[in-house]
């Protein structure tokens, strides 16, 4: 069968996302992932924006109706869908999408692991968010299938069926870091759309893909501390894309320097909140060479012991759970902290080089979201924030 090439739909899409599982119906979380964007979104393949590419195109809805759960029972993918206005403006760039994505994911992702200790169900790992490899064609009339490892043209529709990710649970997405997804939206049309503070705006964005893979479940090695150690490797970079200096080599000083206390850290009056002792207590720490002495707070302290880790991995010492455990076996793990570490630091760069933001557009001058963050990170201490 033909696609009716003249009743070409508005939008068309992109990548599917198998793991990603977004109910509309249920208003108590989100529906869609836009960042505040207009032109391109993450809806569930029952949107009626999806609905007329799989009436305009066979191959895109034999496709989308083949995801199975593993046992034969049908699941909705999410899928990124761009307006073809947008898309041929983007000159079909795979790269503006993925930062796209990237930013959906780090977005809802740092928050749930901030929660964590309050049982929130919601993704944790950025494999929620993969693609799957088969696409649509331009024309609509196949699929085509693209990896590193593989590329076809044509893939037969006829009894297609594609699992999702068994390995992780295809929860609801209930949590979004509002401000931070506001700002990453903005940023995005920024750098994408107006083509301004171009490389600003591309470090940000180079820092979350590294963050994407920072948050992705290792379990190819059987939970190895070695393929842990990846994830020391992963945040370490992944804040120094952030810190480094326009010139010269970027050191852990320069990211020390940018975990500093935002300026909206101070919670304001009323709210419920304290000041947060991940702020108040002070760890006077060596500096290079050992004749003076850094006045730190809990967040610099803590990425000091992820870029001890992330350098014992790198330069090949022996693998020992202590260097990923370094705060005592009543404290979880230093990775547990580092989604929040690095949250702090996206803040501090994009405050530094877009403050108007935290004045600007949605009512967002003070990031209430952070203080889940500063919650999280007060487990290192054994002290919580709310009054």
């Amino acid at each position: 069968m033909t696609p009716n090439v003249d009743g070409r739909p508005e939008w068309e899409p992109a990548f599917v996302l198998p793991n990603l599982m977004l109910d509309p119906e249920d208003t108590r979380f989100p529906g869609e992932f836009s960042l505040g964007l207009d032109g391109i979104t993450i809806v569930p393949a029952s949107d009626a924006r999806v609905a007329k590419i799989r009436a305009w195109s066979p191959p895109a809805d034999e496709f989308l109706g083949s995801f199975h759960d593993g046992h034969d029972k049908s699941i909705t993918p999410a899928v990124l869908i761009v307006s073809r206005d947008r898309f041929i403006d983007m000159a079909r760039a795979a790269k503006p999408i993925i930062s796209f994505r990237n930013a959906v994911a780090v977005s809802s992702i740092l928050p749930t692991r901030a929660r964590a200790s309050n049982g929130w169900s919601s993704p944790s790992w950025s494999q929620a968010f993969d693609y799957n490899a088969l696409e649509l064609s331009l024309d609509g009339r196949r699929l085509d299938i693209r990896s590193p490892a593989l590329q076809g043209y044509g893939v037969l529709t006829d009894g297609l069926s594609l699992s999702r990710d068994i390995r992780l649970p295809r929860e609801a997405s209930r949590l979004v870091d509002h401000h931070l997804a506001a700002r990453l939206g903005r940023l995005w049309r920024r750098a994408y759309r107006r083509k301004r503070d171009i490389r600003s705006a591309e470090r940000v964005f180079r820092s979350l893909e590294v963050a994407y893979e920072a948050l992705a479940m290792r379990s190819r090695h059987y939970d190895s501390v070695p393929e842990a150690g990846l994830g020391a490797i992963y945040w370490s970079t992944a804040i120094e894309i952030l810190a480094a200096p326009s010139k010269g080599r970027v050191t852990k000083w320069h990211c020390v320097k940018l975990l500093r206390a935002p300026g909206d850290a101070e919670p304001p009056p009323g709210s419920g909140f304290r000041k947060s002792p991940i702020w108040t207590r002070r760890w006077w720490v060596p500096m290079e060479s050992k004749k003076s002495r850094c006045h730190m707070n809990l967040p610099q302290r803590l990425f000091l012991r992820l870029y001890d880790a992330r350098n014992h991995f790198v330069h090949g010492h022996e693998a020992k759970k202590r260097v990923l455990a370094p705060l005592g076996s009543n404290v979880s793990p230093l990775l547990y902290f580092a989604s929040s570490i690095y949250r702090l630091a996206l803040k501090s760069y994009l405050d530094e080089h877009w403050p108007c933001a935290l004045a600007s557009h949605d009512g967002l001058w003070l990031d209430l979201d952070w203080f889940d963050y500063e919650d999280h990170l007060a487990e290192a201490l054994g002290e919580p924030l709310l009054v």
